[in-house]
């Protein structure tokens, strides 16, 4: 179970299965290594892992054998993919025919962006939108994607407007058609999120980047950014640090308990850090970090530790290598995995 958790707090897209599974225990990244050695017969003692969430909380990982997992180029492109094998994933389920009659079709456009039929309000609303979106697919496909691949990969988003996936559709008489099928992410919460601001805070609490969640589900980052904010607002929370804890898998959410005072119903809850986690840093790094999670600014750590801000972002930096992470979302989720707690 620890290993599942671990798999599905990591906020890498493309990650070292060695270096994931030993926040879990050097006992099981150990057995990890000898799985490798035996699979490849004896050539490689690590795999890249391609880590796809779906956003209704099931994983895929796909794993590569490499010789030298540390020196992967180009990290981003390995979110991009992910980012459409999760929500692929997450549509193979819901679909139940690939029929043009299927419950999940908004509209259905010529290749070149011209729209054929409109099935829904929101999909008028968005006609443009999506038009543009089967353009900058169809400019992806083409010569962009020889000699600028990362350019094409950010033309074609994992979602348009976090509503709709466009699939390629063969009729009956060869024509191709592309489909805008709904696909958004289908969450629950009982803390008044509208539904599209829990989307945005389950991804920041599996450690997802702004950057990261905009692609996924083709939005700005800016509209990424004030939704992050409202949730942030609506449940009380000082920083983007602790929404990502409230919203981890194993964070605050998970360990809370309604109790009655003067006749209202209140939701309680008390989290610390994952000790073990903090067992390979220094002091002042443990500081540091728990500035960072209380949603403090580079300067105002160096403030309170009578230090300069380049000495803080150097203590930053070794914290997030030594734990593996990029970010202060990724680094509050990974501080709520499983180990004795402080």
């Amino acid at each position: 179970p620890a290993a599942q958790l671990a798999m599905f707090q990591t906020g890498a897209r493309g990650a070292s299965g060695y270096r994931l599974l030993a926040r879990v225990s050097p006992e099981v990244a150990s057995i990890f290594e000898q799985t490798c050695l035996r699979a490849t017969g004896g050539r490689c003692r690590d795999a890249l892992g391609v880590v796809a969430h779906d956003g209704e909380g099931q994983v895929i990982t796909i794993a590569s054998g490499q010789r030298e997992p540390d020196e992967i180029a180009h990290a981003q492109r390995w979110s991009c993919v992910a980012a459409h094998l999760g929500a692929g994933w997450r549509l193979r389920r819901r679909l139940r025919s690939v029929r043009l009659e299927d419950p999940s079709v908004a509209a259905v456009l010529e290749p070149d962006g011209r729209v054929a039929h409109l099935e829904d309000g929101e999909a008028k609303d968005a006609r443009h939108v999506l038009a543009n979106a089967v353009q900058a697919i169809d400019r992806a496909r083409g010569p962009l994607r020889a000699h600028d691949a990362d350019g094409a990969l950010r033309l074609w988003r994992g979602l348009v407007e976090g509503r709709w996936s466009l699939v390629d559709h063969l009729d009956t008489d060869g024509r191709r058609f592309v489909v805008a099928r709904r696909n958004s992410p289908r969450v629950q919460d009982p803390r008044g999120l509208e539904p599209r601001e829990l989307v945005v805070a389950e991804a920041i609490g599996r450690g997802a980047s702004l950057k990261e969640i905009a692609y996924d589900l083709g939005l700005s980052e800016s509209l990424v950014s004030r939704r992050a904010s409202a949730a942030r607002r609506k449940l009380g929370l000082s920083s983007l640090a602790e929404l990502a804890l409230f919203f981890a898998p194993d964070g605050l959410r998970a360990r809370m308990c309604v109790a009655e005072l003067a006749g209202e119903e209140l939701a309680l809850g008390r989290l610390g850090v994952a000790e073990d986690a903090l067992g390979g840093l220094t002091e002042a790094e443990r500081e540091v970090t728990l500035g960072l999670l209380r949603g403090e600014t580079n300067g105002a750590i160096a403030e309170a530790r009578g230090t300069s801000a380049r000495t803080v972002a150097n203590q930053i930096a070794r914290v997030y290598r030594k734990l593996g992470v990029a970010s202060r979302a990724e680094l509050a989720v990974a501080l709520t995995g499983s180990g004795r707690r402080n």
